[in-house]
């Protein structure tokens, strides 16, 4: 008898709850009651809070399985690598989604400039496209690698993550007086069907994300 998939999403689920959910909550409360007003370096922080939930939560999962032996154990059951992956990938693309509505709504309810609300969610849209990206990509150099060598390797791209959009904004934007406000609020004046078709392409990357893990997967589990 095969598991169903909400079986094999439990554990990476309780994942995110355990770390994002304190997370967003303090984040929050910090927004609302200290913070109120809405800049764009509170937004930049608020974007790489979304895909931090995301892709911490992916590495956190991938650790537990490695320190449990949690894919050794899987191998013995009837359980498909095909369903093993795309339980995971299912449940990125559920955060990603649960995240930026909880974003969106967030960043609703602070004081800000009028350009900032509808640019604030197209950022805060472009970041969620980029956590199902980047996560994909994760979960394939993981099932290629092995966690450990991955973690060994990732370390500097997660330094770069962190700091990298706040050294842009002080040393290219401030410093050189791009009027980078002005260049934010043109991306107000795009259509919707831009951000559909740029939403599109990246479920579809996603999608073909999916694929590649499920045979790195596969290919792993025949060494």
């Amino acid at each position: 008898m095969e598991l169903k998939m909400w079986t094999l999403m439990k554990k990476n689920v309780f994942m995110f709850v355990l770390l994002s959910v304190p997370l967003m909550g303090l984040l929050s409360v910090y927004m609302l009651t200290v913070r109120k007003t809405l800049n764009t370096n509170i937004l930049i922080f608020l974007g790489q809070m979304l895909m931090y939930c995301v892709l911490v939560s992916v590495m956190t999962s991938e650790k537990a399985e490695e320190k449990n032996n949690g894919y050794a154990f899987m191998s013995l059951l009837p359980i498909k690598d095909r369903d093993i992956v795309a339980s995971k990938f299912a449940v990125v693309i559920a955060v990603v989604a649960f995240l930026s509505v909880y974003g969106f709504a967030l960043v609703s309810f602070m004081e800000a400039e009028a350009y900032l609300f509808p640019f604030g969610r197209i950022f805060l849209l472009i970041c969620g496209n980029l956590s199902l990206i980047l996560a994909g990509g994760m979960y394939i150099l993981i099932y290629r690698w092995g966690y450990t060598t991955f973690m060994k390797i990732s370390v500097l791209g997660v330094i770069v993550f962190m700091v990298g959009p706040f050294l842009f904004i002080e040393f290219v934007l401030i410093r050189r007086n791009i009027d980078y406000a002005a260049r934010l609020q043109s991306l107000n004046d795009l259509p919707w069907f831009v951000w559909l078709i740029v939403t599109s392409i990246s479920l579809m990357l996603f999608w073909g994300f999916l694929q590649a893990a499920i045979k790195a997967k596969e290919h792993q589990r025949g060494k």
